[in-house]
C-alpha cells in the first residue's frame, strides 16, 4: 500500500506539474507531540507503548499549484525533530532504584543530541481551499520516514554492608536507531497576516510505524565479603516492538512565493 501511494505522489506530480501559476511555500515550525508519544514514562517507553519525546523543531518545503480560483493542488515535505530529555530518564531511575536504600547510586545518561532524538519527514500530497484570501484549510495524505531514538545510558550502584561487605552493580542500556515507512495524514488551517506570509496550526498523525527496536543491555556485578568475593558478567539484548501512534500538532511561520 505504501509503495502505490508513493507512486501515486510521484505520477500526481508530474501529470500536473504544466499547470499554472505554480507557488512555493518555505515554513519553519514547532513540533508538540501528542498522545502517548509525548509521554515520559521510560519503562512504557521500554516495552513500547510511550515515546519519550519533548517539544522539537523542524522545516517545511511545500509547492502549490492552482487548479481553481480557490482551489490547489500542494506538495509537502516537512522534517521535524522531537527530542529525547535525558534528565527524564535520568530522574526515573534515580526515583526507581532509591527505594532499594544503596549507599552509593551514579546513573549516567550521554548526552542525547538533536539528530539522536525522533526524526520524522513525512511526505504528503492533498488539497488546500483558500476562503477570502486570507484563509487557507488543508488537508493531505501521504507517507512518513521515521527515525526511532538513539539513546546510550549507564548506571552504577555501590553498597557497602556491615562486616565489611560490598556490592557494586553497572549496568548499560544501549538502544539502537530503526528506520521504517508509516501512512499518514494531516489537516491545517493557515492565516494570511500579508499578502505572502503566514501563521499556520497543523495536526499530523504519522501513523504507527512497524518499529523493531534493539536494547542492548549488559550487567557486571561484583560482591565482596570478609570470606569470599565473586563477580559475573550477564549480556542481552531486548526487542522492542512500538505500539505507538505519533500524532503531533505543528505551528508554523513561513512565506510564499512565486
Amino acid at each position: 500500500m505504501k509503495k502505490i501511494l508513493i507512486i501515486f505522489i510521484l505520477f500526481f506530480c508530474i501529470s500536473i506539474s504544466n499547470a499554472k501559476p505554480i507557488f512555493t511555500n518555505i515554513y519553519l515550525l514547532l513540533s508538540i507531540p501528542t498522545g502517548n508519544y509525548g509521554k515520559e514514562n521510560y519503562t512504557e517507553f521500554l516495552n513500547g507503548k510511550e515515546g519519550l519525546a519533548e517539544n522539537g523543531f523542524g522545516i517545511g518545503f511545500q509547492k502549490e499549484i492552482y487548479l481553481q480560483s480557490n482551489l490547489s493542488f500542494i506538495f509537502d515535505i516537512i522534517l521535524t525533530n522531537n527530542i529525547i530529555d535525558r534528565n527524564k530518564i535520568k530522574n526515573y531511575f534515580t526515583e526507581e532504584l532509591s527505594g532499594y536504600d544503596y549507599d552509593n547510586i551514579q546513573i549516567t545518561v550521554y548526552n542525547i543530541p538533536l539528530e539522536d532524538g525522533w526524526i520524522n519527514i513525512p511526505i504528503l500530497v492533498g488539497l488546500k481551499y483558500r476562503f477570502l484570501n486570507c484563509i487557507s484549510f488543508v488537508g493531505h495524505i501521504g507517507v512518513n520516514y521515521c527515525f526511532s531514538p538513539n539513546i546510550n545510558m549507564f548506571y552504577t550502584v555501590n553498597d557497602r554492608y556491615a562486616y565489611s561487605s560490598y556490592f557494586y552493580c553497572h549496568t548499560k542500556n544501549d538502544i539502537s536507531r530503526e528506520k521504517v515507512f508509516s501512512m499518514c495524514y494531516g489537516l491545517g488551517v493557515k492565516l494570511f497576516f500579508s499578502k505572502h506570509h503566514y501563521i499556520g496550526l497543523k495536526y499530523l498523525n504519522l501513523g504507527k510505524p512497524n518499529l523493531e527496536i534493539t536494547n542492548n543491555v549488559s550487567v557486571e556485578t561484583y560482591i565482596s565479603t570478609p570470606y569470599d568475593s565473586w563477580s559475573s558478567s550477564d549480556y542481552f539484548e531486548d526487542n522492542i516492538d512500538f505500539d505507538m501512534q505519533i500524532p503531533k500538532f505543528i505551528i508554523t511561520i513561513g512565506a510564499e512565493f512565486k
